[in-house]
């Protein structure tokens, strides 16, 4: 599965690269036969007046249908990223297992 990085305003090293691309694979890789694609969105809305300004956009377009968007801010691209890669993995199963409930459970 291929992560796409959109930065619009942002440049990110490729330390910083590496990082995103590992914590979303490390995130997605037991449910890969049900995503089609991921997008990493990276914004830095306040530039360098810094503050909690920078936002991590991840869409997740499911197969065969469907998607699921989390987003979160913090200082820093890093710490963006974890906070919205540690709610991602929670939230496709979720989302999963509401399309496709478990045999044997009423529902």
């Amino acid at each position: 599965m291929k992560v796409h990085l959109i930065t619009p305003n942002l440049s990110i090293d490729d330390h910083t690269d590496r990082f995103i691309r590992d914590r979303i694979h490390g995130m997605l890789d037991h449910l890969e036969e049900r995503i089609r694609s991921a997008v990493v969105y990276l914004a830095d809305h306040n530039g360098p007046k810094g503050g909690v300004d920078t936002e991590c956009r991840i869409h997740v377009r499911l197969h065969p249908s469907g998607s699921v968007v989390l987003r979160d801010r913090a200082p820093t691209v890093q710490e963006a990223v974890s906070r919205a890669a540690n709610n991602l993995k929670p939230t496709l199963v979720r989302t999963l297992e509401r399309r496709c409930p478990r045999r044997g459970t009423k529902g």
